[in-house]
């Protein structure tokens, strides 16, 4: 076998498997996907229709082009699963996926059949067509089979039924956007790590089955759907910094209120003093969380560094704006600044933090305590008073 013809099988194989999640993503809780058992996929519903559908990776050739084998095959299977009952035809839709976005004329005209007449007018059509030009040898015997006169009305119902689905090019775009349009309460940025997640789990599933040696495998949709719930909550958490750390001792709060920490002097200067307690808490507890998470390898100090410099550009932000609003009352200034800084709510690498509320003030105390933000407006002048005194 080529590696180009092995790439292909791989690569139809995959495709498959994708379309699984495609169809869990379509359905209704009580259908149930299946893969290799009516077709490549399909889907079975519990008031007895069902979805048939044979895919198509189309690297080499286009396998929906008039005279490939590819697409008389697949028109001849699903006839001799008819007549062999295995499917039942009034309740069932055939569709023919195909990974690119690939043209062809007679397919593309069955999938416009809508009625039975014009379902026969094609027919007719294609005995003319060949007719004049014979199919190919590798093509004959499937042609002929679906039209033949014998089987004549049970193929007008099967083009009746027959639905043309083409992609892209990439599975990922037919996943994503059925994704998106299944799951509107699972914001977009989560989308791509969560379908990279389904995918995964769906070829584990199927695995499992077929290795189970059922020769084919089911995935039913309240399935999906709970694991698709776990998986979402496990990135949610991924996402989130939670405290690996208890509240601060109340003694080394009291210490540190009645130390001389300049993150508190800075608070007197706007006349704030009663929130020294609670900034103490919150000093003490931002440090031990930044402790915990480089210890547990859940943030890297580049990360602290950029988070605080992002802290520092919005306070220059809320500085400038309670300046201007505040004109000529530093204290109504300061304490504008302050309270917009600590409402702020910026991420850490990527991740929210699960307790914001406090751990940002606590991060702004440190940086006051470094003087890298101040409150009052002349916060260096009157702290360097302090010194001098």
């Amino acid at each position: 076998m080529s590696k180009i013809s092995a790439s292909g099988q791989s690569l139809g194989y995959f495709y498959q498997e994708d379309r699984c999640l495609v169809w869990l993503l379509r359905s209704k809780p009580g259908d149930m996907v299946v893969f290799e058992k009516m077709g490549d996929v399909g889907v079975e519903k519990p008031d007895g229709s069902v979805v048939s559908e044979e895919d198509k990776s189309g690297t080499a050739s286009n396998p929906i082009a008039n005279r490939t084998i590819a697409l008389w095959k697949s028109l001849s299977n699903w006839l001799d699963a008819i007549l062999a009952t295995q499917i039942h035809l009034p309740q069932t839709q055939f569709v023919l996926s195909v990974l690119q976005d690939h043209k062809g004329e007679w397919a593309q005209a069955m999938h416009d059949a809508n009625t039975v007449d014009q379902a026969m007018e094609l027919v007719q059509r294609l005995r003319k067509e060949f007719g004049q030009r014979p199919p190919a040898h590798g093509i004959k015997g499937y042609a002929d089979r679906v039209l033949c006169k014998s089987n004549e009305s049970t193929v007008l119902e099967l083009i009746r039924r027959f639905h043309l689905e083409t992609g892209s090019g990439h599975s990922m775009d037919a996943i994503r956007a059925d994704f998106i349009e299944a799951n509107q309460n699972i914001d977009a940025s989560e989308a791509d790590n969560l379908i990279e997640s389904c995918i995964g789990w769906v070829h584990g599933e199927i695995m499992r089955q077929l290795e189970g040696g059922s020769g084919y495998a089911v995935i039913p949709v309240e399935q999906y759907r709970a694991r698709l719930r776990e998986l979402t909550l496990k990135l949610r958490d991924d996402r989130v910094l939670s405290s690996y750390v208890s509240r601060p001792p109340e003694n080394e709060v009291d210490t540190t209120v009645h130390s001389q920490a300049v993150f508190l002097r800075q608070l007197e200067l706007i006349e704030y003093s009663e929130e020294r307690f609670e900034a103490a808490r919150n000093f003490l507890w931002a440090r031990s969380d930044i402790t915990a998470w480089l210890e547990k390898g859940l943030v890297d100090q580049n990360g602290i560094d950029k988070f605080t410099t992002q802290l520092t550009e919005c306070y220059k932000i809320h500085n400038k704006k309670s300046r201007l609003q505040y004109a000529g009352n530093e204290i109504a200034m300061g304490q504008d600044t302050y309270l917009a800084c600590i409402q702020e709510n910026v991420e850490l690498e990527g991740k929210k933090i699960g307790d914001g509320s406090r751990f940002i003030p606590g991060v702004y105390h440190h940086l006051a305590d470094e003087q890298h933000v101040g409150w009052h407006p002349r916060f260096q002048e009157l702290l360097a008073r302090d010194e001098a005194a």
